[in-house]
């Protein structure tokens, strides 16, 4: 009896380890996340107050049209940065898991383990489902982002190119003259020749 409560301990002290470790890389995911949905609310907020601001000077509008695109390229790179640190801390604790279980196995050839599983009480689908939001929430603000950084672009273009005054008779209106008509997609001009 004895010798199986040797074992008991140095398993108990074996268990308590890795459990420290978990927790080292359970609060890197937190603080990962917390510093990443701190920075998407700071740029989501900042490129808000830009889109609604009404530059007045010249040296105002610049920055105000720079910051429409350097924003939500920001964000796009804060939150690769942000789901690749907790993509690594999840691969630790992945990594950690399966250390486990050649750990564990070593001092129990039992089916009912005396110990629960490192993470999700030993239930595997709670172990899955645990990291879920940590992984997601990453790519969701990214494509957020994306989304955003392709309807400021195409807003941009279309307000950038106005379209020319038409002048009767003049050599850019000849096609237009004889009936010819010109299409607006996506800010870009399209021009249809009548046949």
């Amino acid at each position: 009896m004895a010798h199986s409560e040797e074992w008991d301990a140095d398993l108990d002290r074996q268990y308590a380890i890795y459990r420290d470790y978990l927790k080292h890389e359970d609060n890197l995911i937190n603080h990962r996340t917390t510093w990443h949905s701190t920075w998407q609310v700071l740029l989501f907020g900042a490129l808000g107050i830009v889109i609604q601001g009404k530059p007045d000077e010249n040296n105002t509008k610049v920055i105000f049209q720079f910051l429409r695109f350097v924003l939500p390229a920001m964000g796009i790179l804060t939150s690769v940065v942000g789901g690749i640190s907790v993509w690594s801390a999840v691969a630790a604790i992945n990594h950690l898991k399966e250390e486990w279980k050649k750990t564990s196995h070593i001092y129990y050839e039992k089916a009912i383990p005396i110990v629960p599983g490192l993470t999700g009480g030993g239930r595997k689908l709670a172990d899955q489902l645990g990291h879920v939001a940590s992984l997601s929430v990453p790519v969701v603000i990214f494509l957020a982002w994306v989304t955003v950084f392709i309807a400021l672009y195409c807003q941009g273009h279309q307000t950038a190119s106005p379209a020319p005054d038409r002048q009767q008779g003049s050599p850019a209106n000849a096609d237009m003259e004889k009936g010819s008509s010109e299409k607006l997609v996506g800010g870009l001009r399209f021009r249809q020749l009548a046949k």
